[in-house]
């Protein structure tokens, strides 16, 4: 048996197991910073700070 074709998909699942972390993570920080993961939001804040109510 060639080992080849498992090997790839072993690969394949832990590259899609680590971009889904780093998409994840990337959210979480945004979410830290915004309190939004709205874009329209997001662009309004970053647009005008000054309108930018922090929680806490």
């Amino acid at each position: 048996l060639n080992p080849l074709p498992h090997v790839l998909m072993l690969t394949a699942i832990v590259v899609s197991i680590a971009t889904t972390g780093v998409a994840l993570a990337t959210l979480i920080l945004i979410y830290k910073r915004y309190h939004t993961l709205e874009e329209d939001e997001i662009l309004a804040i970053r647009k005008d700070p000054s309108s930018y109510k922090t929680l806490g």
